[in-house]
């Protein structure tokens, strides 16, 4: 069976004279595999907080905002950024014999543009993506299938009568339509006068009505391989809390520690992932996925939706399963695009995968759009209390200290640069990703984040909170 090393010695012959580009808004999406890799390239549009660990680390990168003046309202595409004269520069100077493109949202625009640079793409087409990740065409999909799914309908908005849906799904459900992100897409229909104004809006669209289905959210990641569907991560999907996030239902981290929802037992979660991922495969679809689901009181689990595409808890739990010793999902999504030949047993690394791992993230959305007013450098964070952070001496905060409260008796004191998990070695310690001064947030676009090795969520289900105090305070001192 092949290991970490023995994959990546693979993947490093491969592209002995390859390079891979990959492309997204935000660097972020490109970490995982960064230090492992050789011939690897981040392509990204905005400044980041990263940029000075690329450089301290080496790590080759491109910054569209580093080489063009971006205008305010520039919209931000993978698709501009891979024909922006400026990549296309940096690319003549960077391109190899081979040269791979990757990117987090693929789209045929982005395909046809790696097409004009003889590239070859490491993302399943926009035509497969399209079909799964529509909620309406995906939802054609798995209801034909023997997996759990809520109860639903599809049809016009307009030909919908509340009365009879209420009665049906009663006196809250859901309408989703075809596409978005992060709750944009998904609208939590409570009184008459939300749906009329909703059917007013959208009469002509067509949606899918669900019941709501009460219970914890949960996300799972997977990778459809020649093998057959390998997954792992399994984490409860934090979402909806007002006080991280503008949007109902807006998903703000994931907590992998505690799979304790799942009363009577994981077996049938599983078996209903291989037969979703077995009709993918059927299909063409190859590479990166995630499941979102719903767990109810009585460990009953009902998929939700799939996320056609690298999921966006990727790139930490490349980093958590490297330091666990495990091949990373990520991996195995280069070596079927790469074409490399591997040995793994299957049934073994899923069982190994999906265990709880004692790993958190949380971010805080913009409640409005912002420009970063303060520098708040990433870095590895303590929480400390009796004043550590104020000299009543000087009567000034000690080291750029950050206060929680206006006692200044609760303050966060930088330890050390830092941008990835795998530099988190203790338990009190707190990774905080940050944005960089200057920078235009729009609204409900993360504003930071917080990765730790513990779990999040206290007994109740409830967010820790000190988390939300810490979120708050890089908030509040940056907007």
């Amino acid at each position: 069976m092949d290991t970490i090393e023995t994959l990546l010695q693979k993947l490093k012959d491969k592209l002995a004279d390859a390079r891979i580009f990959y492309f997204s808004n935000d660097p972020e999406r490109a970490l995982g595999l960064e230090k492992k890799l050789q011939n690897y390239s981040i392509i990204h549009i905005d400044n980041s907080e990263y940029i000075d660990d690329f450089e301290k680390d080496n790590t080759e990168y491109f910054c569209l905002a580093k080489s063009a003046n971006l205008e305010e309202d520039f919209f931000r595409s993978s698709v501009k950024l891979i024909n922006s004269e400026h990549f296309l520069k940096y690319f003549e100077a960077k391109k190899m014999q081979k040269n791979y493109f990757q990117t987090f949202k693929i789209s045929p625009a982005f395909e046809h543009s790696v097409t004009k640079l003889n590239g070859l793409l490491l993302n399943t087409n926009a035509e497969l993506n399209r079909l799964y990740e529509d909620k309406i065409s995906q939802y054609q999909i798995l209801s034909k299938l023997q997996v759990s799914l809520p109860k639903s309908t599809l049809g016009e908005v307009k030909s919908f009568d509340y009365d009879q849906l209420t009665t049906e799904y009663g006196g809250r459900f859901v309408m989703q339509f075809a596409r978005g992100h992060t709750g944009s897409s998904t609208i939590f229909i409570e009184t008459k006068k939300q749906f009329l104004e909703t059917k007013a809006q959208f009469g002509q669209r067509i949606v899918k009505v669900s019941e709501f289905v009460e219970g914890v959210a949960y996300t799972i990641n997977c990778c459809n391989t020649k093998y057959g569907v390998l997954y792992g991560g399994l984490s409860k999907q934090i979402t909806g809390d007002d006080r991280l996030t503008p949007l109902i239902g807006g998903t703000v981290g994931n907590d992998w520690s505690d799979h304790t929802d799942f009363i009577a037992g994981k077996e049938k979660l599983f078996e209903e992932i291989k037969i979703i991922g077995k009709q993918m495969i059927g299909n063409g679809y190859f590479g990166l996925f995630g499941l979102d689901l719903i767990v109810k009181t009585n460990g009953d689990h009902q998929f939700i939706e799939i996320n056609a595409r690298q999921p966006a808890s990727i790139p930490m739990f490349t980093k958590m399963q490297l330091k666990n010793n495990e091949i990373p999902l990520a991996l195995f999504h280069l070596a079927e695009f790469l074409g490399i030949e591997y040995s793994i047993d299957v049934d073994g690394y899923n069982q190994k995968s999906t265990l709880p791992y004692k790993n958190s993230q949380i971010f805080i959305r913009a409640f409005e759009d912002i420009e970063i007013k303060s520098d708040f450098p990433s870095g590895i964070y303590r929480l400390q209390g009796d004043n550590a952070g104020f000299d009543p001496v000087k009567e000034e905060r000690i080291n750029n200290a950050i206060f929680l409260d206006e006692q200044k008796d609760k303050s966060l004191l930088k330890q050390i640069d830092a941008y990835c998990i795998d530099q988190l070695d203790a338990e009190e310690g707190i990774l905080i990703l940050t944005q960089s001064k200057g920078r235009k947030i729009k609204r409900n676009d993360e504003f930071a984040r917080i990765q730790i090795n513990q779990n999040a969520l206290q007994p109740n289900k409830e967010l820790k909170p000190w988390i939300v105090e810490v979120l708050q305070a890089v908030y509040n001192y940056q907007k």
